[in-house]
């Protein structure tokens, strides 16, 4: 989320190589029957929407009482839609998300990473020869990532599809080095420009993670207004079953039958867009069993976790200007970055990001010790009179149990195919679809809108 050097981190480091192409439109193709779409969110609705305009019967089933899924507007504020979780668009041109927002009547404004300001726990605001080392390592990061596996992705990643980056990691950010300002200057670079990216440490994260791409381009752009208005466009129309949580599939050659507490709905096919996290839980029973191919493409992806602490104040008692604040501290990945909402026209209020297993350490914490960690750090930065928030809101994805994560991360045992292996039908009855099953924007709103679509497409061709 920050960019010290001016270069667009997503671009760069996972805008290397596309898998697989799915963001082609529905075809013209019309074909009667019935489908059952499990989820409500962003592919699910997608996805629901290409199936009806096919000719087929849909049915939407949503586990929780709203939709969105991940996408979660809270309107807690009245006067102030804060966004718990999908915040941006990645990538302005030629994406589908953007049109969605604008027919939404959203506004799109666009995030200047270099419009950064760092702070230091030891060194109050990073300056001088003290940023430019930190920009230099930033480079040397960067750098590192436009020579990383991915250039061909058959080649690279089939000879050689396991590894952590940690041992590569380490040495190229003088993680061991005796110089404890630069330890601490390459952890918070690897926090803010590769954990906080997918959600994990590091040492979790596959050397062929880089090749993971985001073919978009045209830089990034946070939504203000409130997505739950995309989402309520989307779901228009549709037959939306709320508070339906999906115990089993049954398929057959003859169609599917999906059960919930309520009872159980028969089709011709089902579409499957839960969560990974959900997936790797055994949330959902598959009978018979699913193939041995696709539960170890599930249980290959990590369920990354970024959550979000959003703090509201009378007034600003930060500079104005700056869209990103960034802290360097002395424990690993805590409170490293707070956007500034101010700069984006929502009034006196900062959303800070906490990732992977700093994230999940935070989540035993209640709300109060949540904000109170928060304040602190904010007054290692802002000085001892920086206020108390009048209001806040903590997020916790690894404990809602219809998420149970942020977003999908390529782990240690992710291979070239594994996505690719995770979309795949079964016996044309069974499609699956979601940002995890994006080979191309994992991870991102369009990738989940984009999925949807392909798996619109699958069933009306199968």
């Amino acid at each position: 989320m920050s960019g010290f050097s001016g270069v667009d981190r997503r671009n760069v480091m996972t805008g290397m190589a596309a898998m697989l192409a799915i963001s082609s439109p529905l075809r013209a193709q019309r074909r009667g029957g019935k489908a059952i779409i499990i989820g409500a969110g962003a592919a699910g609705l997608s996805c629901a929407r290409h199936i009806k305009q096919a000719g087929m019967d849909v049915v939407v089933l949503e586990a929780q009482d709203r939709i969105g899924g991940r996408l979660k507007t809270s309107h807690t504020w009245q006067d102030m839609p804060v966004e718990l979780g999908a915040s941006w668009i990645h990538g302005l041109q030629g994406n589908p998300a953007v049109e969605l927002v604008q027919a939404s009547g959203l506004n799109l404004l666009p995030t200047d990473y270099d419009n950064t300001q760092v702070y230091s726990e030891f060194e109050g605001i990073l300056e001088g020869g003290a940023l430019n080392r930190l920009e230099e390592m930033e480079r040397r990061l960067l750098r590192f990532a436009e020579n990383a596996p991915g250039g061909n992705l058959e080649s690279d990643c089939r000879s050689r599809p396991r590894g952590s980056l940690k041992k590569r990691l380490v040495r190229l950010m003088r993680l061991e080095s005796p110089s404890v300002s630069k330890r601490r200057r390459g952890l918070f670079l690897l926090n803010t420009e590769v954990e906080h990216e997918f959600g994990a440490d590091f040492e979790e994260l596959s050397r062929c993670f880089w090749a993971e791409g985001n073919d978009q381009y045209g830089g990034d752009a946070i939504v203000t207004g409130g997505l739950d208005r995309l989402m309520m466009n989307l779901a228009e129309g549709l037959d939306i079953r709320l508070s339906q949580a999906v115990q089993r599939i049954e398929h057959s050659q003859t169609g599917v039958i999906v059960s919930t507490q309520s009872g159980s709905e028969s089709a011709d096919v089902v579409v499957v867009t839960i969560p990974l996290g959900v997936l790797q839980g055994g949330g959902v029973e598959f009978s018979p069993a699913l193939p041995s191919s696709k539960d170890t493409a599930i249980q290959s992806l990590g369920s990354g976790l970024l959550n979000k602490c959003i703090l509201r104040f009378d007034e600003s008692a930060w500079p104005e200007a700056p869209e990103i604040f960034n802290r360097v501290a002395d424990e690993r990945g805590a409170w490293t970055e707070f956007l500034n909402l101010s700069s984006y026209g929502q009034g006196p209020a900062l959303m800070a990001f906490n990732a992977g297993s700093y994230a999940r350490y935070l989540e035993q914490y209640t709300d109060e010790e949540t904000v109170a960690e928060a304040v602190h750090a904010l007054r290692g930065m802002f000085g001892a009179n920086f206020p108390d928030p009048i209001s806040a809101q903590v997020t916790r994805w690894a404990q809602d149990p219809n998420a149970l994560g942020s977003y999908s991360y390529p782990s240690e045992d992710t291979r070239w195919d594994t996505r690719i292996r995770l979309l795949e039908p079964v016996d044309q009855r069974l499609f699956f679809a979601g940002e995890a099953t994006s080979t191309h924007a994992p991870g991102t709103l369009h990738g989940a809108i984009l999925s949807g679509r392909a798996a619109a497409n699958a069933v009306v061709e199968r």
